[in-house]
């Protein structure tokens, strides 16, 4: 070291002190170990947890879906009947039945009853937003009502852009009647799609504010 003009090399540790960093890291190695393995227990456990709430959120969802489908199914059926207890014709009684289940069921544009060739005999509102009325117009076309015409069950359509209650987009629901498996006639409802829209925003909110949300 003294030839070469090097630097003094330093002492070594001491005994105790290379004893003290064995122990240390003897003891640290497995805990850092234990806590790895555990956070990824952990991050398994979090993604389980999370799968399973998006399942039971999106189960609700789709009974609360499934119900609202149901119950506006069951007014339209409602209107579909009213063709059934008298002659398929436009009368006073008619439109004021239409009206009410507007009210009942503010979710829908309109509602209308027409006979076999799918013109209305009874439609509530009576007037469209341009002033028109629109009894008497003709849907014949619609593919709604071919799909009604081919299959007799209940057809709940696409989205399309309505042309005669109301000029924006829509989609409807429509429920059959048959005598001898003929068309007869048929209920029909055109549905808000901002209310729809104003429906998952009031279902999320309440998913956000139901105590295992906020637990």
């Amino acid at each position: 070291e003294r030839w070469l003009r090097l630097g003094r090399k330093k002492a070594p540790a001491p005994i105790f002190t290379i004893i003290f960093h064995t122990i240390a890291a003897t003891l640290m190695l497995p805990t850092l170990v234990s806590m790895l393995f555990f956070q990824q227990g952990m991050l398994k456990s979090q993604h389980a947890d999370a799968i399973k709430t998006l399942r039971i959120e999106a189960k609700d969802s789709s009974e609360r879906l499934s119900s609202w489908f149901d119950s506006h199914i069951v007014a339209i059926r409602a209107i579909a009947e009213l063709g059934q207890d008298g002659p398929m014709q436009s009368s006073p009684f008619l439109q004021k039945e239409l009206a009410r289940i507007c009210r009942i069921f503010p979710d829908f544009h309109n509602v209308y009853l027409a006979d076999s060739r799918a013109t209305t005999i009874a439609f509530s509102p009576p007037v469209n937003e341009k002033g028109e009325s629109t009894l008497g117009l003709n849907f014949s076309d619609r593919p709604y009502f071919k799909r009604l015409q081919q299959t007799g069950q209940p057809v709940i359509s696409d989205v399309f852009m309505g042309r005669g209650g109301v000029f924006v987009p829509i989609f409807t629901i429509s429920v059959p009647t048959l005598k001898e498996g003929r068309l007869t006639g048929f209920g029909h409802g055109a549905v808000n799609l901002e209310k729809m829209r104003a429906f998952r925003s009031e279902e999320h909110t309440s998913e956000l504010q139901s105590p295992n949300t906020s637990s």
